[in-house]
């Protein structure tokens, strides 16, 4: 049966462009505690990744995510119909990095 396919959401990438960019600049790799979207989403997730270095390997980011348990349970819920993707480069702890964020949700 699988999974149904997500639809791309502006507001939702939005939202991840501007946590990727709020890391570099707080010099900080966390979830965010607000998921900046408002309440027009019932059911919101995140999944963000850090890559060091000049770089950019977008099927490694997504093969860590589906590596990793908690990632790929939240990915694999099946309640989630939007997605958005956001993405940031400049320095993290002195080093350069590409922060990338994924916000899931469903109305």
């Amino acid at each position: 049966m699988g999974l149904a396919p997500l639809k791309a959401n502006r507001r939702l990438s939005s939202a991840a462009r501007r946590q990727s960019r709020s890391q570099l600049k707080n010099d900080r790799f966390e979830h965010a505690s607000d998921l900046g979207v408002g309440r027009r989403f019932r059911h919101v997730g995140e999944l963000i990744a850090r890559q060091d270095g000049w770089r950019i390997d977008t099927a490694g980011v997504a093969l860590g995510w589906k590596n990793s348990a908690p990632h790929r349970s939240l990915i694999e819920t099946g309640s989630f119909r939007l997605v958005g993707v956001g993405w940031a480069r400049g320095r993290l702890g002195g080093q350069l990095s590409t922060i990338w964020t994924v916000r899931l949700a469903a109305r």
